[in-house]
């Protein structure tokens, strides 16, 4: 079964470290440019295509969106990991977990400790490394406010997504945990 890529158009979109900044469907505040209300933006399709795209182990890059995903994936089973692990008792305890998640410092391409830094391109200069984060920092705090209607059922963690995807790694790479 291929893998699943990003199907939001990257026309006009500024790359940075090869990752296209695509626009966002949020209300946090960052560098993002704000994405059309009725349409999908790449946080839909990266919790969409999560769990087809977390059993794979190779992934071939058709656009620099692709690498967009290939982050939010990442950061989506990074969240999992974290729920599986503190195992909060409801949502507003995993909210706090996640929102935690979302702020912690993380490495950017370029940096030692950057995971797939195979994949992306070193910033150039200091602002683009900067834009990369605030962009990325946008999208993790928006997945954690999408994902916990997913992850939790009222106030009972959703098995079918935490305990079944928690200790998958796609394309076995992790951002942490």
């Amino acid at each position: 079964m291929p893998a699943y890529h990003s199907t939001i158009e990257e026309e006009g979109a500024v790359v940075v470290c090869k990752t296209a900044l695509l626009p966002l469907k949020t209300t946090v505040r960052g560098p993002a440019p704000p994405a059309d209300a009725e349409k999908e933006d790449i946080i839909d399709v990266a919790l969409f295509t999560f769990k087809a795209n977390s059993l794979q182990k190779n992934f071939e890059f058709k656009s620099h969106g692709d690498r967009t995903l290939v982050y939010a994936t990442l950061f989506i089973s990074q969240c999992l990991a974290r729920i599986f692990k503190l195992k909060p008792s409801s949502k507003a305890e995993g909210k706090k977990i996640l929102f935690a998640l979302a702020m912690e410092e993380f490495s950017k391409p370029g940096e030692a400790a950057f995971p797939v830094s195979a994949f992306f391109e070193a910033p150039k200069n200091k602002d683009e490394g900067e834009t990369w984060r605030l962009y990325m920092k946008q999208m993790r705090e928006e997945i954690t406010n999408r994902l916990l209607d997913r992850v939790f059922e009222g106030d009972t963690i959703n098995k079918f997504w935490v305990h079944q995807f928690a200790k998958r790694k796609f394309m076995n790479k992790s951002l942490g945990e």
